[in-house]
């Protein structure tokens, strides 16, 4: 087990702790229960494998300029999750834009690993296999938050379609453009999807401040730009939005 792996397992551990728990089902404490305690109950021994390099590059390292690793990433978003827990406008728009920038990136992989699949069949009429590493190393996941599973998710299927482009490429297929530019454009998707989360700032701003428009408000205007009025009355929040508490 790496250090990474090691100190991710001794937090989770920290979390679920041993304590044995007796929960009397018939005053609802079990339902309770799970509300309060879900991510350590339900997500647990989660882990996942990466075949090549360069997925895994991105999972624990990422570009050191951009801070894109899946790691790093999921860190981020926990300190945006507890300003939109504080009430901050701020932080609910960027959680809006995380949630759609890594759906939208996902559902475009998804869609160019379909058709390149579609075209190495066409292309092939033998039957083949996967290019995949023959032993590859367990992933332990423990994320506090359903965003950090998100990337990781992401870079499974960006795993994916490495393997079966370089697959493709020891059978002798070629593409409109190297298999290098073909996987450098979706790694730089992913690392725009995950930059997301670089540039929300902290300015402890509520949506009070905003309508008083204090000099919270002003500072965070200047350096984040303006929040839309939907936003402002949370109408409008990202799916794995933390319940706001004032």
């Amino acid at each position: 087990m790496n250090q990474i792996d090691k100190a991710m397992e001794d937090n989770a551990q920290q979390i679920d702790g041993s304590e044995k728990i007796i929960l009397d089902d018939d005053k609802g404490e079990i339902n309770k229960f799970i509300k309060k305690h879900h991510s350590s109950v339900l997500i647990k021994n989660v882990s996942f494998v990466l075949h090549s390099s360069i997925a895994r590059y991105y999972f624990f390292k990422g570009s050191v300029k951009d801070n894109s690793s899946v790691l790093y990433f999921a860190k981020q978003v926990g300190k945006i999750w507890q300003a939109a827990k504080r009430d901050d406008p701020y932080a609910d728009l960027f959680l809006l834009r995380i949630y759609d920038a890594l759906s939208q990136t996902k559902k475009e992989i998804r869609e160019k690993i379909k058709h390149y699949d579609e075209y190495i069949k066409k292309e092939i009429k033998f039957v083949w296999h996967m290019q995949l590493n023959k032993e590859p190393q367990p992933i332990k996941l423990y994320f506090d938050l359903s965003y950090g599973y998100m990337a990781a998710n992401l870079i499974s299927d960006f795993d994916e379609l490495v393997c079966l482009l370089y697959s493709a490429r020891k059978l002798g297929i070629t593409f409109d453009q190297s298999v290098g530019d073909l996987v450098a454009q979706s790694g730089n998707k992913i690392k725009e999807a995950f930059e997301w989360a670089n540039k929300w700032q902290k300015t402890e701003v509520t949506r009070e401040d905003v309508r008083q428009q204090n000099e919270k408000a002003k500072l965070a205007y200047e350096q984040m730009g303006a929040v839309h009025e939907q936003i402002l009355s949370c109408q409008l929040r990202a799916p794995y939005a933390p319940k706001i508490i004032t």
